[in-house]
């Protein structure tokens, strides 16, 4: 099927796309400076508006995308359904706070 042909692919999508594009155009003018004050910062309001966008349909994109944990850095997207261990296993070897290094001594 054609997105025009489904309205509500198009609906889920489209912001996604649009996202995509301004971000890329604000990189680039990050490295060549050729837009406008005034366009960057509408860019950027469009760019918060389409996060906000985005985000009501974040679980059924990664859904349908299957994406894993590695990709999102998240426990919950675990196909495995271990969570709750692998939060604990983060906790205790990914979190630098949790190394005797970075522990200040209280006295």
């Amino acid at each position: 099927n054609r997105v025009d042909e489904c309205p509500a692919l198009r609906e889920v999508l489209l912001p996604v796309l649009l996202l995509y594009g301004s971000h890329t155009l604000l990189s680039l003018n990050l490295s060549n400076k050729t837009m406008p004050g005034e366009v960057i910062g509408w860019l950027q309001d469009f760019k918060e508006e389409l996060l906000e966008e985005v985000a009501k349909n974040d679980m059924l994109l990664v859904e349908a995308l299957h994406m894993g944990e590695n990709i999102l850095g998240s426990a919950i997207a675990r196909q495995d359904g271990k969570v709750y261990e692998t939060l604990l296993e983060w906790a205790q070897t990914a979190n630098s706070m949790n190394h005797p290094d970075n522990v200040r001594r209280v006295r």
